[in-house]
């Protein structure tokens, strides 16, 4: 796009640019804004409020139009970088704020499922030990109750991905097994029915030759 020429930009602005001044407001717009710089005409990266110095009026302008002030009002245009300059840290801060909040919801949410898929493990020995309260556990048990006691990392930036990955790995053991592993220990556990064998009240047949 060619520069406009001051006389351009006067058209636009109703005012020579040296009769603004900055309001003080300056905002990121929101998706499905109306507002356009009304220097540029174009949908505006951060709308910036502007008014006359004498009278009443309201401009908005954007970081894309800055340029003409740098000459035709040097006080505006350090203002409008100033301005600038804080909004962005604004939205740093901002985002900042959210994702720690994100952080937050995740490591609650992977807490959650971790302490559910525990007591279901704990749940699962319990019975196990129950029905069969001698001998070595299966090998899926064994596996179950090393993962049970693995220490959480300290580093508290990887606790929600480790709480995650302890409760997909528990979540993996525990699920194929629930049927199989308890049906096998309760058949094992049964009472063997003991078949006795009793005397026939008949005396035994004697083999005919013919």
């Amino acid at each position: 796009m060619a520069r406009l020429t001051r006389t351009e930009v006067t058209h636009r602005l109703g005012q020579d640019p040296s009769r603004w001044t900055f309001l003080g407001q300056c905002y990121t717009p929101v998706p499905g804004h109306t507002r356009v710089c009304a220097i540029t005409l174009k949908e505006p990266t951060a709308c910036f409020t502007l008014k006359p110095k004498v009278g009443p009026g309201r401009m908005t302008v954007s970081p894309e139009s800055f340029i003409y002030f740098e000459h035709t009002n040097p006080d505006l245009y350090l203002k409008l970088q100033t301005g600038l300059m804080f909004l962005r840290l604004r939205t740093q801060e901002v985002a900042a704020a959210v994702a720690d909040q994100e952080r937050v919801n995740r490591l609650r949410a992977a807490e959650k499922k971790h302490h559910s898929a525990m007591m279901k493990a704990k749940k699962r020995l319990q019975a196990y030990r129950k029905l069969a309260p001698e001998g070595n556990l299966p090998e899926s048990l064994v596996a179950l109750t090393a993962l049970m006691d693995q220490a959480a990392p300290k580093v508290k930036e990887s606790l929600a991905l480790w709480l995650e990955q302890q409760t997909t790995a528990l979540e993996a053991i525990l699920l194929p097994e629930t049927a199989a592993t308890l049906a096998q220990v309760t058949v094992s556990a049964a009472p063997a029915v003991v078949v006795l064998e009793t005397p026939s009240a008949f005396a035994p047949i004697p083999e005919i030759e013919f």
